[in-house]
């Protein structure tokens, strides 16, 4: 499903379009993503069949005392991973295989980090021209669009004196 924010400035729909991101909510543990991080939510969701064993715990119905069942005296502890709760017989199976879940999440997440391209070129703060990491100190100090070379190039122009002419003199046939 994917669910599209508006704003007040529904008489400019195509304004909205460019400036409300796509947001899309995920089938496995229905979060909110915008659509350019849905697909790595998706491969390193928690509560994904791809994530390895998981197992949805049954919910317990909301009552005064959620952490007991006052019938049977079961007790309800949440998981510290996905706060599901988890009757206390269960909890330290349950949190162990969250936590292998998670750190798996967090290995594939990293290892899709890892591939992703690296930025070889940084854009000048004057003039937007991409340069290497280490050649962008040493443009943006001679950039002519920094202020403090235009300034210093505006005094040096000023205090230069006009080039002198000489012109030659025109003389009189007899003199």
């Amino acid at each position: 499903r994917i669910d599209v924010p508006t704003d007040d400035n529904e008489n400019y729909p195509r304004a909205n379009q460019r400036n409300s991101p796509v947001i899309i909510t995920c089938e496995y543990c229905h979060q909110q993503c915008i659509q350019n991080d849905y697909k790595a939510h998706k491969e390193n969701c928690l509560r994904s069949p791809i994530n390895s064993n998981y197992k949805p715990s049954p919910r317990i119905p909301p009552r005064s005392n959620q952490n007991q069942n006052g019938a049977k005296g079961v007790v309800h502890i949440p998981c510290e991973i996905c706060n599901e709760p988890v009757d206390l017989p269960n909890w330290s199976n349950h949190t162990q295989n969250c936590r292998e879940r998670d750190m798996k999440r967090i290995k594939n997440h990293a290892r899709s980090m890892s591939q992703e391209p690296i930025i070889d070129r940084l854009p000048c703060e004057y003039c937007q021209k991409l340069f290497p990491p280490n050649q962008l100190y040493s443009h943006e100090a001679n950039c002519q669009n920094n202020p403090v070379n235009r300034q210093t190039a505006e005094r040096l122009a000023r205090k230069k004196s006009p080039p002198s002419i000489v012109l030659p003199i025109k003389r009189k046939p007899n003199e």
